[in-house]
């Protein structure tokens, strides 16, 4: 099934499941197309299609959530976030890119949807600056790119003091997994988890044998020593290794 074209599928599928929040990227082609410079009116009625089908199926038993990949400039921005509030948005990810955090702040003024930002950032210098500029309502980071746990729980205690959230960024390996889920027990403010169904049911079972898997939207962390990851020995013993790449860089 694809996500754009089995919108009404997919989504009875979740909900069945217990999964009550999805995140879509309704804007990847118009981007390419125009390199985040203009949207036209059509590209967004069409962006809005998408989104307006799951909010069809699901009612309010499912939030949405965004993500822009940066890839656009803020007069854009401002019209793509206008053009969802009616539509209940969780919140709208990493719409610009993280170098100018005056224009984030601008972009969260102007629109009612949560700003969320960002997984590209490291260390809790750079979200220090995001928050002192109000330029986000959602704080998201990686713990393979922010610092590693200890740096998340401090950018986590910092957020807080804004009385902002926490959302960890997941799509990554096994061992991002079993972290951010340890990690989110020790938050006094996380808010919701992404995850990746391809990932935890059909690749990380590959490499560890005992992969936390959401049941009706929670999770619970694995009990054993350090991160209590079980490692399988077979794939370590394998000399024809393959290296997924996700993106050329």
């Amino acid at each position: 099934m694809q996500m754009e074209t089995d919108t009404e599928k997919i989504v009875r599928w979740l909900l069945d499941r217990g999964i009550k929040a999805i995140k879509i990227y309704p804007y990847e082609k118009v981007a390419a197309k125009t390199g985040g410079t203009y949207i036209s009116p059509a590209d967004l009625e069409n962006a809005l299609d998408w989104i307006k089908r799951i909010r069809d199926t699901a009612g309010n038993e499912m939030d949405i959530a965004l993500d822009l990949s940066s890839q656009w400039n803020l007069p854009c921005a401002l019209r793509i976030a206008h053009s969802l509030e009616p539509y209940k948005i969780m919140w709208l990810e990493d719409v610009l890119l993280q170098d100018n955090m005056q224009s984030y702040a601008t972009l969260a003024r102007e629109t009612s949807i949560p700003i969320c930002i960002s997984e590209r950032l490291a260390t809790r210098y750079q979200f220090r600056e995001m928050l002192e500029a109000k330029a986000v309502d959602i704080v998201m980071y990686d713990l393979t790119w922010c610092g590693g746990i200890s740096e998340a729980k401090k950018i986590s205690d910092m957020a807080d003091t804004y009385y902002i959230p926490t959302a960890p960024h997941t799509c990554g390996g096994p061992i991002l997994w079993f972290s951010s889920i340890h990690t989110a027990t020790a938050l006094t403010n996380f808010f919701i988890m992404e995850s990746c169904f391809h990932f935890y049911n059909f690749q990380y079972p590959y490499f560890i044998k005992n992969v936390p898997v959401p049941q009706d939207g929670f999770v619970t962390a694995p009990e054993g020593p350090g991160l209590g990851i079980e490692f399988r020995s077979e794939p370590f013993e394998r000399g024809d290794a393959i290296v997924e790449k996700i993106a050329e860089s």
